[in-house]
């Protein structure tokens, strides 16, 4: 029979996990739109997935980002269309999904042990950086731990009615005896549905299927229960002396759970099976999966150095980046509950032959799985679905413990040296149990603190946190925003840097500024300036991405021309050296580009080009070249002079006819501009290949500067160059739309050559 709680111990059982509960709602929302302030690129991956979802796409697998499975981006629909394109709308089950795994939770562990383990567990779930990290971001992970936790609940309470465990006895008595089902399979699938442990298996099984559609790490929630039921069926086999009979009699509901969660699974197994090998998700298996491939190689070196490191993430070093962690901080910062975790795991150890306890022990070993066989262990994503099971083990040790009291408090020897006086109340057990309840209690408030501190306090404020969530372009966002909403802005078009301006940025634009009627243009300043129409334009630079020292000089970009910027951020540090140096900067700058003045410029520019087959014998053309109707070549410029090795520093500017295409690879720019170097031989020599405009951002009548930057040959001689247009990452070539075919020698022009002297 499960063990009574006296009124008033449900009492002060309600008013912890009461409490409990508000300190994790706390950390889950306490300045949600501001820690982190901005968007982390997968979280601005999954708005644009979720936009999708709003304009009518139903994937049962979204292939962006490397591939993500749908649930989430289809729940977060309903905020985002509720709340508009924002941080809310993208960020809003996050934190509710950390609160009901923080609640499950407790219903399980409590369920499986007693009140004081589960009220642990909830408050260990709630504090530690690692269950409560991604609780603030809208990834999709969140939805595994609690959805896990539901799926347990459900398959133990299963195991209770085939069982009938004693809760909070540490004892498993199996059934005297159990009616016989019929030997028919669909009668015995029926039988066990309508039986109350089929209806619990039947509930897990469901939950089990959703899992799937969760996160990649899912896929080794089959594989813990399935590992469970095996040790069930054969502690059965090695108990009852009834055989394999017997055994299946007494587990065989267990099929209804696995049945239904295949059915559940199926749609997006099969998907996933039948995908082509070019799609995103073997690119990025690739890019982490070394351990795995090299164990299957018989090398053991990389899976032990992740074991290794595995151990130490519990009170060592954790998580190693910044925008996972406060960067190698490990699960338990506090000695108390790194302690009682490892005395939690050595006596779940010993007690391993308990259900609830080998339940426990499997779960975590296959948690770690995912992590210990792909690169750059400990990884707090891929960890996750073991956080519910590793959390319990401090509250096991107290409550093994406390058992082991309680139990000398009833031999006879004990409680006559009790009444004697000489034990006192170390022989009731009742001095103990305030000591390690305490204990318990203190674990929980110092890590709420130390969590507060390291994680709403100090992590924020690093630069590579605000380099990884975007915290400058949110400001200058920001920035933009207040000056609309005060009637100060001057209805310049702008021109924005980004690190990302094929793809991410232009989102990132999409889901954080409100205001509506800016086309901005999207630049990487490192290599690229756009001129809108008129005489003026603002350019936007960020502390992360600095205009190019040539290119701020051929614009005329000095402090005259600055009309704002940013308070002071820090910048500097590195993933992996904590006393890297950190200096300060504006997160971002606004200039003044005169526009008329840099078109006249261009209007002095060199517009000497030629085609033909023979690049060393070309004909000079009559009209400036036209790539596929979007850009007209308006000339070029040298800002370096030729010389052995030498750098080579080229501008070319075009006009832009219409407005360019959408990137279609994710990553990659939707076209490149070429520059190559060919010897008498037409070989290509040295060369750059790219573009620091994003096409679909630009609009006709633009002007882009180009900055070109290689090395020029360290052999003297003649080389011609040749320019043009592409669709990376192989091509085509943009077509010349006003050269003859005769002339258009592979679809390039030619500039004038370029002569290496020694």
């Amino acid at each position: 029979m499960v063990k009574r709680c006296s009124t008033r111990d449900r009492g002060r059982e309600w008013l912890s996990i009461t409490l409990i509960l508000v300190v994790a709602a706390f950390l889950r929302f306490h300045d949600l739109g501001d820690i982190p302030k901005g968007l982390e690129h997968d979280e601005v991956a999954t708005w644009h997935m979720v936009d999708g979802v709003l304009r009518g796409e139903r994937p049962i697998y979204f292939e962006e980002g490397y591939g993500h499975e749908p649930l989430f981006n289809y729940l977060t629909a309903i905020p985002v269309s509720l709340f508009g394109h924002n941080w809310l709308g993208e960020r809003f089950w996050a934190p509710w999904l950390g609160m009901f795994a923080v609640a499950m939770t407790y219903a399980l562990m409590r369920r499986m042990f007693d009140p004081l383990v589960g009220l642990s567990t909830a408050g260990l779930q709630a504090t530690v950086l690692w269950a409560l990290f991604f609780n603030r971001l809208g990834l999709r992970l969140n939805l595994l731990p609690f959805l896990l936790a539901a799926t347990a609940y459900c398959f133990w309470r299963g195991v209770e009615a085939s069982c009938r465990l004693q809760v909070g006895r540490c004892k498993c008595q199996a059934a005297s005896s159990d009616r016989e089902l019929s030997a028919r399979p669909l009668a015995r699938l029926r039988s066990a549905i309508r039986d109350a442990r089929g209806g619990w298996f039947a509930v897990a099984g469901v939950f089990m299927g959703v899992c799937f559609y969760t996160y990649m790490s899912s896929r080794v929630v089959p594989l813990i229960f399935g590992a469970f039921s095996l040790y069930l069926i054969g502690r059965e086999l090695w108990n009852s002396g009834q055989g394999w009979r017997g055994a299946l009699a007494r587990w065989w509901p267990i099929l209804v759970c696995f049945v239904i969660a295949g059915l559940v699974m199926a749609p997006l197994a099969l998907y996933l099976i039948n995908r082509p090998a070019t799609t995103a998700i073997p690119q990025r298996e690739a890019q982490v999966d070394r351990p795995l491939r090299e164990l299957m190689k018989g090398n053991l070196k990389p899976v032990l150095e992740n074991a290794w490191a595995l151990i130490k993430m519990w009170n060592v070093k954790g998580e190693l980046y910044w925008q996972l962690n406060y960067a190698d901080r490990p699960v338990f910062v506090e000695p108390i509950g790194g302690v009682l975790f490892w005395c939690g795991l050595l006596l779940a150890l010993w007690r391993c032959k308990e259900p609830r306890i080998a339940l426990l022990l499997i779960w975590i070993g296959l948690g770690m799985v995912p992590s210990l066989v792909t690169a750059e262990a400990p990884s707090w994503p891929r960890t996750m679905l073991a956080s519910p099971a590793a959390l319990a083990l401090p509250g096991v040790a107290v409550s093994t413990v406390l058992h082991w009291l309680e139990g000398r408090q009833r031999q006879p020897e004990v409680v006559s040296k009790s009444a004697n006086g000489q034990m006192g109340k170390w022989a009731n057990g009742q001095m103990a149990r305030v000591v390690l309840v305490g204990l318990l209690a203190l674990s929980f408030l110092l890590t709420a603190v130390l969590t507060y501190r390291d994680y709403l306090v100090v992590w924020p404020r690093h630069p590579r946190v605000r380099y990884a969530f975007q915290s400058s372009l949110t400001e200058a966002f920001r920035y933009l925003d207040a000056a609309h909403d005060r009637g100060a802005d001057d209805g310049t078009p702008v021109v924005m840097a980004g690190l990302s301006p094929h793809d991410m940025d232009p989102w990132t634009e999409r889901c954080t500024l409100r205001r509506r009627d800016l086309s901005i243009r999207w630049i990487d300043t490192r290599s690229a300036l756009v001129l809108p129409p008129g005489d003026a334009a603002r350019l936007i630079a960020l502390d992360i991405t600095p205009v190019d020292p040539l290119l701020s000089a051929w614009a005329g970009l000095d402090p005259q021309s600055l009309i704002a910027q940013g308070e002071d951020v820090p910048r500097g540090g590195t993933e992996h050296d904590a006393d890297a140096p950190i200096y300060y900067d504006p997160a971002y700058r606004v200039y003044r580009l005169d526009v008329a003045a840099l078109r006249q410029r261009i209007q002095g520019a060199r517009m000497t080009v030629y085609a033909g087959n023979d690049p060393f014998v070309p004909s000079p053309l009559d009209a400036p070249p036209q790539f596929g109707a979007l850009v007209r070549l308006e000339g070029y410029t040298w800002l370096t002079s030729p010389a052995p090795g030498a750098p080579a520093r080229l501008l070319t500017f075009w006009r832009t006819l219409d407005k360019g295409p959408r990137s279609t690879i994710y990553g990659e720019p939707a076209l490149k501009i070429f520059v190559h170097l060919l010897d008498r031989d037409q070989a290509f020599v040295v060369g750059d290949d790219r573009l620091g405009v994003a096409p679909d951002t630009w609009l006709a009548g633009d002007v882009i500067v180009q900055l070109h930057t290689f090395s020029f040959p360290g052999e003297p001689g003649d080389y011609a160059v040749e320019l043009g247009w592409y669709v990376p990452p192989d091509g085509p070539r943009l077509p010349l739309d006003n050269v003859e075919a005769s002339l258009s020698g592979g679809q390039r022009v030619l500039l004038g050559p370029v002569e290496i002297e020694k």
